[in-house]
């Protein structure tokens, strides 16, 4: 990542050392995604599997236990 988002980071979540980490790993995410083109809309936003992935990610850093919960449904639906 670049050093000035990673000094924007630091400077918007000051205070919250625990949390840069995690907007961190978040922001790369989405530029992977965003670099991908079959993740893209025609207007160059997220496509909805794309935003999926990304819910499910943010979920992932900022509560592990969320995701696991949010995993397990799916599981449940799919088997419906």
């Amino acid at each position: 990542m670049a050093e000035e988002h990673e000094d924007l980071i630091a400077t918007v979540l000051e205070g919250h050392p625990e949390l840069v980490e995690a907007a961190r790993r978040i922001f790369e995410y989405t530029a992977f995604l965003l670099d991908d083109d079959e993740k893209l809309t025609r207007g160059a936003a997220l496509n909805q599997a794309a935003r999926e992935l990304l819910r499910e990610r943010i979920l992932e850093v900022v509560d592990p236990a969320a995701a696991t919960v949010s995993e397990e449904r799916e599981g449940e639906e799919e088997a419906s």
